[in-house]
């Protein structure tokens, strides 16, 4: 930020304040007195005959209303002033997708029959096998060829 800009933006805010203090003191040297007040014995006394008011009092609630809408409006316009307008929405992040590798599927291949290396494979793989038939012992109680 430029010292010039720097030094109209606490000016803007310093004058800002001290519109919001002159209207705070304007408006409070108008209101009504209080209903009561405390006595110099510490008792409290009402002014003229106490008012019982029944429902909403629609004057407070529109003049809450209209400060507070006010109020945004005012926020906003010191907000963007000071800060200037906002940012750009920042640039969506596009991720390529993981590439598919595919592997291929093992290939088991049995080795031929009778050979050491066969004898080696179903032993390893049945423990029921018996080298002398070739054979192992299933589930079903029955003798197979390894294979």
């Amino acid at each position: 930020m430029s010292p010039d800009r720097e030094c109209c933006t606490y000016c803007g805010i310093v004058i800002i304040i001290l519109l919001l203090l002159l209207l705070t003191v304007s408006t409070s040297a108008f209101a009504d007195p209080p209903d009561r007040w405390q006595g110099p014995r510490g008792d409290w006394h009402w002014r003229g005959q106490q008012q019982q008011q029944s429902g909403w009092n629609w004057g407070q609630v529109g003049g809450t209303a209209v400060g507070t809408a006010g109020g945004q409006v005012l926020g906003g316009v010191i907000q963007r002033w000071i800060f200037g307008p906002p940012a750009p929405p920042p640039a969506p992040v596009v991720v390529a997708p993981a590439p598919v590798v595919v592997q291929p599927a093992p290939i088991y291949v049995v080795p031929p029959v009778r050979s050491p290396s066969w004898y080696a494979y179903c032993a390893s793989k049945y423990k029921s096998f018996d080298p002398a038939t070739g054979t192992y012992l299933g589930y079903d109680g029955i003798r197979h060829a390894c294979q």
